[in-house]
């Protein structure tokens, strides 16, 4: 009864526009800014109606639709459903939802996902699952309108060289980073952490099957930090802005491995638990979150 009564407020919080008296009367809608409008209900069924204005945006990356804010937003980890609008100045660009963690799968479009465990609360990190068309989280009037008041930051871009298949079942994969940002970024280097650690924070690589819906995954064992939100500096490398760097694993026990086509996919992970004092190192920014990449191969 309790998960009917919400989705039913959910659904009618989610009926309104971004033109109500929060958007004509924001100073947003005067400068143009992003903000986002939030309508939701917590966990006991009580109202959260937020708006993170244009001023509270500290910035947003585009490599891991990441929005960074100046302070806390704390009530996210509370919701329990509900939608949130992406507006610039008082037209809505596109909506969302805050999917029910008692969900089995998440619901198509943009979506926030409210437990705390993902990212620290000064945090929003906006996916979006089963795009039918062009992803509008990219939506120019939003690029435009970050560029215009200082909120637009490039990331890292991952991009799979390579997959070769050296027998039945181990497989060479290389892969190159490239940091978009004009200013130097802080990233897990697996030189570094060594594979078991980095493939904690990551599932690998993945191959899936053209012909028959099988995913194979790398058989390698991860090994765990410390505590699950700690990090240690020295897991890190720089990358300098502009810079590419290039990485070769080597799995050797991938399972054996059927002829033809598949799809290669690999998310390179960063970090996800960083309080916000330690953000900016003496030698770049930490890049958090993560991003992905696939090819087409054949064996």
């Amino acid at each position: 009864m309790k998960n009917r009564i919400l989705i039913a407020v959910f659904t009618v919080l989610s009926m309104a526009g971004c033109a109500d008296g929060r958007g004509l009367d924001d100073p947003d809608a005067a400068t143009g800014g992003v903000s986002i409008l939030i309508s939701a209900v917590d966990k006991d069924g009580r109202k959260i109606d937020e708006r993170i204005r244009n001023a509270d945006i500290e910035s947003y990356d585009v490599s891991t639709n990441i929005l960074h804010l100046k302070k806390s937003a704390g009530y996210v980890k509370d919701i329990e459903t509900g939608s949130f609008r992406v507006c610039v100045g008082n037209e809505e660009i596109y909506a969302g939802t805050f999917p029910p963690m008692y969900l089995s799968t998440f619901p198509a479009g943009a979506y926030i996902r409210s437990m705390p465990a993902f990212y620290p609360d000064y945090m929003l990190a906006i996916e979006y699952l089963n795009a039918p068309a062009e992803d509008p989280r990219a939506d120019p009037r939003i690029v435009n309108a970050l560029k215009s008041h200082g909120q637009y930051r490039g990331g890292l871009v991952c991009e799979i060289i390579s997959v070769r298949f050296l027998d039945n079942d181990r497989v060479a994969f290389q892969f190159e980073l490239t940091n978009g940002a004009p200013f130097n970024y802080n990233h897990l280097d697996p030189d570094k952490t060594g594979l078991g650690l980095f493939h904690y924070f990551t599932n690998g690589l993945m191959l899936q099957g053209e012909t028959a819906p099988h995913n194979f995954y790398c058989n390698i064992q991860a090994v765990s930090p410390e505590s699950w939100n700690t990090w240690d500096k020295s897991w890190l490398s720089v990358i300098k802005k502009g810079e590419t760097k290039k990485y070769t694993f080597i799995y050797d026990a991938f399972g054996p491995l059927p002829s033809g086509g598949y799809r290669a996919w690999f998310s390179f992970p960063g970090l996800s638990h960083v309080e916000q004092k330690d953000l900016n190192q003496s030698d770049g920014l930490i890049w958090i979150g993560n991003t992905s990449a696939s090819m087409i191969v054949d064996k």
